[in-house]
């Protein structure tokens, strides 16, 4: 599976990246806001991506959703995936 995940926080990204890793997600893309997530889009195609739903520049998951190729899964609530960080 390739992984877009879109975390402004740099704490939270890695343990993101780390939790999926022990998942068995194998390749996954960390960016910081939305203007690299659109440049990750069209380097690589992602299947899943986890959003961080206040990004620092102001766009967030459905901004970064309806751009991802079908069929696509966006996770905004990191609790559906067992990978949360206080």
């Amino acid at each position: 599976m390739t992984l877009l995940i879109c975390e402004d926080d740099a704490l939270v990204a890695f343990e993101l990246e780390e939790q999926a890793t022990r998942r068995g997600i194998t390749s996954a893309t960390v960016v910081a806001n939305s203007a690299e997530a659109m440049q990750g889009l069209h380097v690589g195609a992602f299947r899943s991506a986890i959003v961080d739903l206040h990004l620092g520049d102001g766009r967030s998951g459905p901004h970064i959703f309806v751009r991802m190729p079908a069929p696509a899964d966006i996770i905004v609530d990191c609790t559906q995936i067992g990978v949360c960080v206080n």
